[in-house]
């Protein structure tokens, strides 16, 4: 069995402002680093699928994808129990859902982002999807 990875994305109030920090963390370093930044931090947790896209990147949670000319985003659906890639109708407003499979993330699906760090390419897709 393969292992569990797990990567999380912190948010520290810096003198800067806002920093996202992402990295894979073991439980230990995540709580000294909370100890450390004792302003409000605020973390996101996700999970390996196990799968990785056509350049060899392994894809976690919230990842964004292109898939052919479609921009996903990577889910976990407690309902079925599985990773799935969600896509926004031209409506907005509904969701459509592909099961992702080990075919779809190795041979055609390559990692441009993720709902974290590059939040501006869903609203990118969202405005693209008004205009049509």
């Amino acid at each position: 069995m393969e292992n569990i990875k797990i990567r999380y994305y912190v948010e520290i109030d810096t003198r800067k402002g806002k920093e996202i920090v992402k990295t894979d963390y073991t439980l230990n370093e995540l709580e000294k680093m909370i100890i450390t930044h004792k302003k409000s931090i605020e973390i996101a947790r996700v999970q390996y699928t196990g799968l990785k896209d056509k350049n060899g990147v392994e894809i976690y949670g919230g990842d964004i994808l292109k898939w052919l000319d479609t921009t996903l985003v990577i889910v976990w659906r407690d309902d079925n129990s599985e990773f799935s890639a969600i896509n926004r109708n031209r409506d907005g407003k509904s969701n459509v859902y592909y099961n992702f499979r080990k075919d779809m993330a190795n041979n055609r699906c390559e990692i441009i982002g993720n709902i974290y760090e590059n939040k501006e390419l869903l609203e990118e897709k969202q405005q693209n999807n008004k205009r049509r």
